[in-house]
């Protein structure tokens, strides 16, 4: 339902004299279908209220921030933010459509990328994601205990995963690298994997020399995920940060395997007939 405009307009020390800082925070859904020149905050020190923004068509934070604090929840279904788009404390950010230059969820937040274009996506701190569609036009960065969940979409470039985070990718495509540091664990789940053209069929691929992921060559896997996109990218692996391969069937062969359990299933279903 769009509600009509009800915001807080105040002045901060920390933006320039012209810019001004818009809030919202009364708990009522915003549909914003029009343009906003101002940094947006919705429910900044207000737990528990709730508040809804959804930019949608029409919509545009103009070349400012839009944040989320608390339990805000904030949709993406077009429309654009040119400012980076962040998630504090428990707010949620659901994108379908529309453009972001860039998404930052921080603290216990999560962002949910299931259409529209995003430049880049950095993750921090405890935040989670779930990017199931939509593109990350650059690369992705995830570190500090992060939880990642790809299960299709694309990434532009490179995939960073630092410190404890931990990743699981069962679909989607990443431009260029993957590149992992410290104790990052990512998962990959799918079939047919080769490292530098050597069939590996599960286990863990980590570090060769044991240092820093700079000092490390590059290798190049390659494989089917379990949603049947074709994994083909360089990496490099420093520290004890790992790649860990889960066999799984691709979509292809389970697509398969129900055919022809259809198939065994009607041909006992006629010899009974008969």
């Amino acid at each position: 339902m769009k509600t009509t405009f009800l915001a807080v307009v105040l002045f901060s020390f920390s933006l320039s004299a012209e810019a001004a800082l818009i809030q919202f925070k009364d708990g009522q859904t915003h549909d914003i279908d029009y343009q906003i020149n101002d940094e947006v905050w919705v429910d900044y020190q207000s737990p528990g209220s709730k508040t809804a923004f959804n930019l949608v068509a029409g919509g545009k934070v103009y070349n400012n921030k839009l944040v989320g604090y608390c339990d805000s929840n904030i949709g993406v279904s077009g429309g654009t933010v040119q400012g980076v788009l962040y998630a504090y404390d428990s707010s949620r950010i659901n994108m379908s459509a529309g453009k972001a230059a860039y998404l930052s969820p921080h603290n216990t937040s999560s962002v949910t990328v299931t259409g529209g274009t995003a430049d880049y996506l950095w993750a921090y701190d405890n935040s989670e994601v779930d990017l199931s569609g939509g593109t990350i036009g650059g690369y992705l960065y995830a570190q500090n205990n992060t939880r990642l969940n790809i299960s299709d979409g694309s990434i532009g470039t490179d995939l960073w995963l630092w410190n404890s985070n931990r990743s699981e990718m069962y679909g989607g495509t990443i431009g260029y690298n993957i590149l992992l540091g410290n104790s990052a664990i990512l998962t990959l789940h799918g079939s047919d994997f080769s490292v530098d053209g050597q069939p590996v069929s599960s286990g863990d691929l980590t570090s060769i020399l044991g240092g820093s992921y700079n000092g490390e060559p590059y290798r190049q896997i390659t494989g089917v995920l379990a949603n049947g996109d074709v994994l083909n990218n360089r990496f490099k692996i420093g520290e004890t940060a790992s790649i860990h391969l889960v066999p799984e069937p691709s979509t292809m062969t389970m697509i398969t395997a129900l055919l022809l359990s259809g198939f065994v299933a009607g041909r006992l279903f006629f010899r009974r007939k008969k």
